[in-house]
């Protein structure tokens, strides 16, 4: 038996509704995650910046704004090598149905349950684990043209 200790896996949430909030925060707590939960996107992309961080859940379209700010999220944190899971409760979303999301992003489509919810994030963490492969750039640069021009301007993800 291995005496290793198994550091708690760290989990950034981010969604604009409190109680949503609250509930996958108490919840993923209880489920073992360390958990950064919170309804802002300039403060997600900052604590991406020095947080040590496993994975991300955040919400597509936070309130109070007219733009994807959870596709700003996910391309920080791909930028970096954490995976995301986007959440939309907005079911003719042009961004959601665009298939080049699935090269940064996983996404589920709200109402789901906590359960489902759970077995999403850890499939997706077992799935970063385990995946080496490099995302197509032009295709991710496409999808940042088409619905996040302003990223373009910052720089780019390192070339390999």
């Amino acid at each position: 038996m291995s005496d290793a200790v198994t550091s708690p896996r760290r989990l950034l949430i981010v969604e604009d509704e409190p109680a949503l909030l609250a509930n996958y925060k108490e919840y993923f707590e209880a489920s073992g995650f360390e958990v950064s939960a919170t309804e802002n996107r300039d403060t997600a992309i900052d604590w991406l910046g020095w947080q040590e961080i496993d994975g991300v859940l955040s919400d597509i379209h936070l309130t109070g704004r007219d733009r994807a700010d959870g596709l700003e999220i996910a391309f920080a944190a791909w930028k970096i090598g954490v995976p995301v899971l986007l959440i939309t409760g907005l079911p003719t979303d042009d961004i959601s149905n665009d298939p080049r999301l699935a090269k940064i992003a996983g996404l589920v489509r709200k109402p789901v349950s906590l359960a489902a919810l759970h077995a999403l994030v850890e499939s997706m963490l077992r799935k970063a684990a385990h995946d080496e492969a490099t995302p197509d750039q032009t295709e991710i640069r496409e999808l940042l043209r088409t619905y996040a021009p302003w990223l373009l301007a910052a720089p780019g993800p390192p070339q390999s």
